[in-house]
């Protein structure tokens, strides 16, 4: 009889009929609640998933319009001048002589602007410097062209595709 009282209290344990019925729905609430908290946290995931490509997308247009811009700036930058400027005392005390030469290996077609501002008077030579290659690549402006160069003249260089130059003497 023992015995039996023994086996019937183990069998009543494993069925469960010992335990109250809330346990179970306990038990079941929390799978459902963490189902939804493991629901809500996979859609705020996705969300942040749209956001993060959506920038990811925004940083690549805008590295593309920097690309741009930096590839036009390059363009739109001239380049100096391949000149060199050098000064000479002129024959008879007569003023100075510019002398520009042409360091490309290309003729290059020059703008030059003589100021005197003193005298309130400029003067404009157009000149075609023969490129590096050739001997005595050399341009000259002083008196026998019609300007004597003095101390406080200034000469405006210009030629197509390169940054104008200015020179005060």
């Amino acid at each position: 009889m023992k015995m039996l009282f023994v086996l019937l209290v183990g069998a009543l344990f494993a069925s469960g009929c010992g335990a109250s019925g809330n346990d179970s729905e306990a038990t079941n609430t929390n799978s459902t609640v963490s189902e939804k908290q493991q629901e809500d946290i996979r859609a705020k995931l996705a969300e942040a998933d749209a956001q993060i490509k959506k920038l990811q997308q925004t940083v690549d247009e805008l590295k593309a319009q920097l690309a741009a811009t930096t590839a036009t700036n390059a363009k739109s930058v001239p380049k100096d001048l391949p000149i060199r400027i050098k000064q000479r005392e002129a024959p008879n005390n007569s003023g100075n002589i510019l002398q520009i030469f042409n360091l490309s290996e290309q003729p290059l077609t020059l703008k030059v602007t003589m100021t005197n501002s003193t005298l309130k008077k400029s003067q404009v030579f157009d000149l075609v410097i023969e490129s590096a290659k050739i001997s005595g690549p050399v341009k000259e402006i002083g008196n026998r062209e019609g300007w004597a160069i003095n101390p406080g003249d200034i000469a405006e260089l210009d030629s197509p595709g390169y940054a104008p130059q200015r020179i005060k003497f």
